[in-house]
């Protein structure tokens, strides 16, 4: 039986972040719509998937703020708990980044111009 889960690790660009828990990253880089027609099924459409990572995060005292705020091509290196690594380059912020006193996180969404996993 193979590990499915457990540890995740995560750089941006050799700096670690503390994850709290889930971490997202797509595994397609296309999502297909199927599409209708009158006489049924006449095929589908593709649209591209943005490559992205996200994850709450620990908003501790080595949290490398000013990188993050900054940063417009960072590679972001996910080390998940079943063996594979998700790698995002050309990352950069995405949405509205709050922090959460209440648990001391701040969750965190990088889009990027390219994703592998390894």
């Amino acid at each position: 039986m193979s590990k499915l889960s457990g540890a995740c690790y995560v750089t941006v660009d050799g700096q670690s972040l503390s994850l709290q828990g889930a971490l997202t990253a797509p595994i397609n880089s296309v999502v297909r719509e199927t599409v209708l027609g009158s006489a049924g099924v006449a095929g589908f459409r593709e649209t591209p998937v943005t490559p992205h990572v996200t994850g709450t995060f620990y908003f501790d005292k080595n949290f490398p703020l000013e990188l993050l705020q900054r940063g417009e091509d960072m590679t972001i290196v996910a080390q998940c708990g079943n063996g594979r690594t998700y790698v995002l380059s050309g990352a950069y912020l995405t949405e509205e980044q709050e922090y959460n006193a209440d648990d001391g996180t701040v969750t965190l969404r990088f889009d990027g111009m390219h994703g592998d996993w390894q």
